[in-house]
């Protein structure tokens, strides 16, 4: 399921910053290629060998790598910042991004890629030395004009 959430929102964003280059395709299908071969009844019954299992784990991850540069240089082209450096954070389950975790101030990119309007909780890591409780300022903005020229899709 991440994996076709990855992609899903690598194509959205791709097609929304116009990004038609031979190489970004080439990228995209790197996950669509990795998340063909998963679909294979071995790898969802997990009757498959270890050897296999670390083959699907590694094209997946290529593919996931591939995809996360072709978000990062969409998000680039719609909101013209190209001196920002965006960083993604893969080990949220875990709680863990070093991107932030040792920041004092971040900005933070939150995409919803469903065609619907959805209620969640984001949860963010943030390194706290003391054992006290703390107030974590923030600063909350939408930025849906971006999407709204788009609404026709």
């Amino acid at each position: 399921r991440y994996s076709s959430n990855f992609l899903r929102i690598g194509r959205q964003l791709a097609a929304l910053a116009d990004l038609n280059d031979f190489d970004f395709r080439q990228s995209i299908f790197e996950l669509e290629n990795a998340m063909g071969i998963v679909q294979h009844h071995d790898a969802i019954t997990g009757t498959n060998k270890e050897y296999v299992k670390s083959d699907y784990i590694r094209r997946l991850s290529k593919g996931i790598d591939e995809t996360w540069n072709v978000i990062k240089n969409s998000l680039y082209s719609l909101f013209k910042l190209p001196y920002l450096n965006i960083e993604f954070c893969p080990l949220l389950n875990i709680s863990s991004c070093n991107a932030i975790e040792n920041k004092d101030n971040f900005y933070t990119i939150i995409y919803n890629p469903l065609g619907r309007e959805i209620e969640a909780w984001i949860r963010l890591p943030v390194k706290i030395e003391e054992k006290s409780f703390y107030k974590v300022k923030f600063k909350f903005s939408l930025i849906y004009k971006l999407t709204n020229k788009y609404s026709y899709l």
